[in-house]
């Protein structure tokens, strides 16, 4: 019999500390129900993959709730509200606070993922590994990987050393062990050790990444905007690639053949030190290529090209390159001198950017055929 049925969370935690930032992309990330039963598996195998999955969801739901069991600090939340107005110096100290916590995190479901790579099947609830999988885990950061498996414990998994081996067990999800092992296997397919370890992180049996199932952890208002964008550029023969960095941060890439562009034109990306972790970046062509056609597009693109075009530091780069010089931008009555690069950070994404995004579209689709 399987483990007990677990109520998925259907309000977002209140975020207070820092590792509960961390955790709640672990959360959100987690594989949906729906992909643990997959064509040809058989009733004994989904069981197992739903205990394991049940796991994880239990274990992430104790590092929220308890994070000083497993060593996590605890100090008060911080984030960036936008790109443009954090200085240097703040960003720094934000990637410093939200590292020990990802780091130490990692390392625990890293001791997981050795566990189902080098673990075998007892009586079909224990995996039993050899002693020394354990002391080479143990080899560096000893005492905060010990303090991450007593809060393992805490969270209901057994571990157990005796004889030169280790045995795992989980009286509360019996069936999980088979469905770890089969996870590791399935994970070590991927290339990258990144992917493998943000698939492991999931729970996710599947080989590719898909965008749609990326975009499931935004809001609902967020997606009513995004998800028909999504559609629209790919009808107008946008390809999609992914970057991924890890749970706390990955990115959906759009590029289109067409002439105006010949690298990505658009990234959504998941961001979790930003306080709104949905993050969109235009990445327009040259100031001067635009410029000519920009007159003719409603005063809420020429507005927010305005906004974001940088100003020129006469810093001569340009000076020599076809297509990259200085521009003078004239908008609703105001006018600057302006670089050739243009920024590309979209502060907030919502209805209104969503309009902007299928008018910088156009604009670059007009650059092509001029």
């Amino acid at each position: 019999m399987s483990g007990p049925h677990i109520q998925r969370d259907v309000q977002v935690p209140v975020i207070t500390h820092i590792s509960q930032r961390v955790v709640y992309s672990y959360l959100q990330g987690l594989a949906p129900d729906s992909s643990l039963q997959t064509e040809g598996i058989s009733e004994s195998a989904t069981a197992s993959r739903k205990d394991l999955h049940d796991f994880f969801h239990i274990l992430y739901r104790q590092l929220f709730d308890h994070a000083d069991r497993f060593g996590l600090p605890t100090q008060e939340d911080a984030s960036i509200l936008d790109e443009e107005s954090e200085g240097t110096a703040r960003k720094s100290q934000l990637n410093r606070m939200l590292k020990k916590p990802r780091d130490i995190i990692s390392e625990g479901m890293h001791f997981l993922y050795l566990a189902g790579s080098n673990g075998r099947i007892a009586d079909g609830q224990t995996l039993v590994l050899d002693q020394e999988i354990i002391n080479v885990y143990l080899a560096t950061q000893p005492s905060r990987k010990k303090k991450f498996l007593d809060g393992m414990r805490d969270a209901g998994l057994c571990i157990q050393e005796e004889d030169g081996s280790v045995a795992l067990k989980n009286d509360a999800f019996p069936l999980m062990m088979p469905a770890l092992i089969e996870l590791a296997e399935v994970c070590s397919l991927h290339e990258s050790e990144n992917i493998r370890h943000f698939f492991f992180a999931r729970c996710d049996y599947r080989r590719k990444l898909d965008a749609l199932e990326l975009y499931r952890i935004f809001s609902d208002s967020q997606l009513s905007e995004l998800l028909p964008l999504h559609q629209e550029l790919l009808q107008s023969g946008f390809k999609t690639s992914f970057q991924i960095y890890g749970t706390h941060g990955w990115e959906v890439i759009y590029s289109s053949k067409k002439a105006f562009k010949a690298t990505s034109f658009l990234h959504i990306e998941y961001s979790e030190r930003f306080q709104d972790p949905l993050r969109a970046r235009v990445k327009c062509v040259s100031s001067e290529r635009l410029l000519p056609h920009l007159s003719k597009y409603p005063l809420l693109l020429q507005e927010d090209f305005f906004n974001r075009a940088y100003p020129c530091g006469n810093c001569g780069w340009c000076k020599e390159r076809k297509g990259l010089r200085p521009s003078l931008l004239q908008v609703n009555g105001k006018e600057k001198k302006i670089c050739w690069h243009v920024n590309s950070s979209i502060k907030e994404f919502n209805r209104e950017s969503a309009i902007l995004i299928r008018q910088y579209v156009s604009l670059h689709e007009d650059v092509a055929m001029a």
